[in-house]
């Protein structure tokens, strides 16, 4: 199953800390290979079990990172939930 690491635990936790404070303007460093696409699945995760009629944009640059993300979250959801992730994707790259 996928599993956050414990510093991807605390980084979700933190930005969940700093939005219940108010804060705004949240940034999360990582490194590349530090694995931001299931710390932002798990977030995801997260507030659409907590808050189900929520709606979340997750906006990437390149086609490639869409295509990332998706198969990143799709497989976090599945593991989590065993049903299909509740997502749709818009990419002109992507047809």
């Amino acid at each position: 199953m996928l599993q956050p690491r414990p510093y991807q635990t605390a980084a979700a936790q933190a930005v969940n800390t700093g939005l219940a404070n108010g804060e705004s303007g949240l940034l999360v460093v990582i490194p590349t290979g530090g694995g931001k696409t299931i710390i932002l699945a798990d977030l995801i995760h997260q507030w659409l079990t907590q808050w189900p009629d929520t709606r979340v944009c997750v906006l990437a640059h390149t086609k490639e990172l869409v295509e990332q993300n998706a198969a990143k979250f799709s497989a976090y959801w599945q593991a989590q939930n065993g049903t299909a992730a509740p997502m749709g994707i818009y990419c002109a790259g992507l047809n």
